[in-house]
Protein backbone atom coordinates (compact mmCIF):
# COMPACT_ATOMS: atom_id res chain seq x y z
CA UNK A 1 0.00 0.00 0.00
CA UNK A 2 2.85 2.60 1.27
CA UNK A 3 4.26 1.92 -2.80
CA UNK A 4 1.09 3.08 -4.53
CA UNK A 5 1.25 5.63 -2.29
CA UNK A 6 4.16 6.83 -3.15
CA UNK A 7 3.42 6.04 -7.07
CA UNK A 8 0.59 8.96 -6.11
CA UNK A 9 2.25 11.42 -4.30
CA UNK A 10 5.55 11.28 -6.52
CA UNK A 11 3.41 11.68 -10.15
CA UNK A 12 -0.37 12.74 -9.16
CA UNK A 13 0.67 14.78 -6.05
CA UNK A 14 -0.72 13.32 -3.40
CA UNK A 15 -1.58 10.29 -1.32
CA UNK A 16 -4.82 8.55 -1.54
CA UNK A 17 -6.90 10.39 0.88
CA UNK A 18 -5.58 13.87 -0.67
CA UNK A 19 -6.52 12.89 -4.13
CA UNK A 20 -9.88 11.43 -2.87
CA UNK A 21 -10.52 14.94 -1.19
CA UNK A 22 -9.82 16.89 -3.97
CA UNK A 23 -11.97 14.94 -6.25
CA UNK A 24 -14.84 14.98 -4.01
CA UNK A 25 -14.81 11.02 -3.41
CA UNK A 26 -16.29 9.25 -0.59
CA UNK A 27 -13.54 8.35 2.02
CA UNK A 28 -13.29 4.52 1.20
CA UNK A 29 -13.53 5.10 -2.78
CA UNK A 30 -11.22 3.64 -5.11
CA UNK A 31 -8.60 6.17 -6.33
CA UNK A 32 -8.27 4.55 -9.45
CA UNK A 33 -11.65 4.28 -10.66
CA UNK A 34 -11.57 8.51 -10.47
CA UNK A 35 -8.39 8.19 -12.72
CA UNK A 36 -8.67 9.33 -16.54
CA UNK A 37 -7.23 6.89 -18.71
CA UNK A 38 -3.95 8.84 -19.01
CA UNK A 39 -3.82 8.99 -15.50
CA UNK A 40 -4.67 5.15 -15.28
CA UNK A 41 -1.63 4.67 -17.33
CA UNK A 42 0.65 6.63 -15.96
CA UNK A 43 0.39 5.16 -12.47
CA UNK A 44 0.36 1.63 -14.01
CA UNK A 45 3.42 2.36 -16.19
CA UNK A 46 5.27 3.49 -12.96
CA UNK A 47 4.13 0.50 -10.88
CA UNK A 48 5.46 -1.97 -13.95
CA UNK A 49 8.93 -0.28 -14.00
CA UNK A 50 8.81 -0.01 -10.05
CA UNK A 51 8.71 -4.10 -10.41
CA UNK A 52 11.06 -4.17 -12.71
CA UNK A 53 13.30 -2.22 -10.82
CA UNK A 54 12.58 -4.61 -7.66
CA UNK A 55 13.57 -7.40 -9.33
CA UNK A 56 16.65 -6.36 -10.92
CA UNK A 57 18.48 -4.76 -8.16
CA UNK A 58 17.04 -7.12 -5.24
CA UNK A 59 15.44 -5.12 -3.74
CA UNK A 60 13.72 -5.85 -0.21
CA UNK A 61 11.68 -4.93 2.10
CA UNK A 62 8.59 -2.26 2.09
CA UNK A 63 11.41 1.03 2.17
CA UNK A 64 13.07 -0.67 -0.82
CA UNK A 65 9.61 -0.88 -2.76
CA UNK A 66 8.78 2.98 -1.89
CA UNK A 67 12.19 3.87 -3.03
CA UNK A 68 11.85 2.03 -6.24
CA UNK A 69 8.05 3.12 -6.94
CA UNK A 70 9.07 6.78 -6.01
CA UNK A 71 12.04 6.50 -8.52
CA UNK A 72 10.12 5.16 -11.17
CA UNK A 73 6.85 7.65 -10.83
CA UNK A 74 9.58 10.59 -10.80
CA UNK A 75 10.63 8.90 -14.69
CA UNK A 76 7.35 8.54 -15.64
CA UNK A 77 6.63 12.61 -14.54
CA UNK A 78 9.76 13.47 -15.63
CA UNK A 79 8.55 12.02 -19.16
CA UNK A 80 5.43 13.66 -19.20
CA UNK A 81 6.20 16.88 -18.13
CA UNK A 82 8.86 17.11 -21.06
CA UNK A 83 6.37 16.12 -23.42
CA UNK A 84 4.35 18.14 -22.65
CA UNK A 85 6.73 21.29 -22.17
CA UNK A 86 7.66 19.81 -25.99
CA UNK A 87 4.03 20.25 -27.46
CA UNK A 88 4.10 23.52 -26.12
CA UNK A 89 7.18 24.84 -27.97
CA UNK A 90 5.54 23.50 -31.00
CA UNK A 91 2.01 25.51 -30.43
CA UNK A 92 1.89 28.66 -32.76
CA UNK A 93 2.24 31.85 -30.46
Amino acid sequence: MECTEAVYTKLLGGRSHQLRQQRGLEPKANVRDSLSTAELSFVMAAEALAAERIEQEIRLGNSECIEASEKSALAIRGAIDADRRNRQERLPG
